[in-house]
């Protein structure tokens, strides 16, 4: 064990490494007389979410028990906002939002719903932007929550009923959510009744607390799906009233096994880390968002779409399925090879990868001279030793870039070590957006009719990049 990197009220975690795979592990040693530590193993193990550490394997000696688990490096929300001192709005319905798919996730779980009992700002991370709920100590089997004879919970987030030994259920999680929002938002956990007017979507989500931080069980929100739908609601009504514009890009490749899928996820991860709301959408029979939701295990929401590591993706329906989609700012269209579905789709940016192998030429310039007069086309190379000298005269005026190696999208360890490919990564990146903002400010005929509309979208992409004077090569 290397180091001591946090201590709870059972136990103390510690970070190491694992030798034979050279990957960084968390270890928490708890002694042997916590004789409720092997149920919480147990029940963690058969947890896979995005939003809960893995439990690789558990080890005994004759004093502690040792759970290894995934290491997540991020930052704990009560050190995001003793630093921030609370959060805007929009971050703080997405972090909700998140919040929320972690616990329904946990309260629609198979046999028997499980209560976690400690919400606390303590035990949530911030990992790369992405929500992760750790320390299951208290957290129970509905079915047999009752049994305990002391329950644990942490003063200003915990329901009443915890103290005064009435009956737990989902709705004693849900008073710890509203408690999370609130602290969220104003930078200390609630005291007393919250009010706020109706009008503003910042006073509707008070209202909405309020609900949740009700004394009687019976007058809270009844479901943690019922605060999902509410926070999914506000997100949608803030997109609305700021006139957010939608990007439209299509990803697609000259051959199968190109690396469209890797590219593409690459982008939506990208964005999601600039905080920009982004939809991938298969567009193709790869089947390969349900192969990812298989592995992890999950289920999609009513709109059909799942979420990995924070990203939304929605696989490919039939056409008879009809599903009412939420309002994202960017749409993400994974086409793979189906290069007629990008000339059908009036994208404002084409990510097309390609490669200039002996044995993909061939391809490669069949589909780039079939895209070749398409508005916002960006020809990705995935080999660093080849460039567009290796083209035909006709072809080498389109904008080619070399694709850098991209980390794993949802490998939460992936970029450890790869820092210099993660940058270069990065600033590709960097570089493809902020042509696509410039090119929508000033290109699209709405701009004269919409005045202001795409010099907003134009200052937001500035902000994100840094002003940046990209120049292309």
């Amino acid at each position: 064990m290397e180091r001591v990197i946090g201590r709870g009220r059972s136990g103390t975690v510690f970070l190491a490494r694992h030798l034979g795979l050279d990957e960084e592990r968390a270890i928490k040693r708890v002694r042997r007389t916590e004789s409720g530590f092997i149920q919480e193993a147990a029940l963690l193990k058969r947890l896979r979410h995005p939003g809960i550490p893995i439990i690789y394997d558990l080890e005994i000696d004759e004093n502690y028990y040792y759970l290894i688990e995934e290491y997540l490096c991020g930052e704990s929300l009560y050190a995001r906002i003793e630093r921030t001192g609370s959060l805007q709005t929009g971050e703080l319905i997405r972090l909700g939002i998140e919040l929320c798919r972690i616990m329904n996730y946990l309260h629609s779980f198979k046999p028997n719903p499980i209560l976690y009992l400690d919400l606390h700002p303590g035990n949530l991370l911030i990992c790369r932007e992405q929500l992760k709920l750790i320390d299951f100590d208290q957290a129970a089997l509905a079915s047999l929550s009752q049994e305990r004879s002391v329950c644990y919970g942490t003063k200003g987030f915990a329901a009443p009923e915890q103290y005064e030994g009435g009956t737990l259920d989902e709705r004693t999680d849900i008073y710890a959510i509203g408690a999370l929002l609130y602290y969220m938002g104003t930078g200390h956990a609630p005291e007393g009744e919250i009010k706020a007017g109706q009008g503003s979507c910042r006073g509707d989500l008070y209202i909405l607390m309020g609900r949740c931080l009700r004394i009687e069980k019976k007058e809270r929100c009844q479901s943690v799906r019922e605060v999902l739908k509410a926070l999914e609601k506000l997100e949608a009504r803030i997109f609305a009233e700021r006139h957010i514009p939608l990007l439209r890009i299509a990803a697609a490749g000259s051959r199968s096994g190109i690396g469209v899928t890797h590219t593409a996820l690459g982008a939506v991860r990208y964005l999601r880390q600039k905080g920009v709301s982004c939809l991938y959408r298969e567009q193709n029979d790869t089947g390969a968002v349900r192969r990812l939701a298989s592995w992890y295990g999950l289920a999609p929401d009513e709109h059909g779409i799942y979420y990995m590591d924070g990203l939304a993706l929605k696989p490919r329906y039939s056409d008879v399925v009809q599903l009412e989609q939420p309002v994202f700012e960017v749409i993400l269209d994974d086409c793979g090879t189906e290069l007629q579905t990008v000339l059908e789709g009036e994208y404002d940016l084409i990510l097309f990868v390609c490669g200039l192998q002996p044995w993909e030429k061939e391809d490669s310039l069949r589909a780039i001279r079939f895209l070749g007069a398409e508005e916002g086309l960006q020809i990705l190379l995935n080999h660093r030793k080849c460039g567009r000298d290796y083209l035909p005269e006709e072809v080498r005026h389109l904008r080619y870039l070399r694709l850098p190696f991209l980390t794993p999208p949802f490998d939460a360890g992936g970029r450890r070590g790869q820092e210099n490919e993660a940058a270069e990564e990065t600033e590709f990146f960097e570089r493809i957006f902020w042509e696509a903002a410039l090119k929508k400010g000033r290109g699209t005929r709405q701009a004269a009719k919409e005045g202001g509309l795409w010099r907003n979208i134009r200052r937001r992409w500035e902000r994100f990049m840094g002003g940046f004077p990209w120049q292309w090569k």
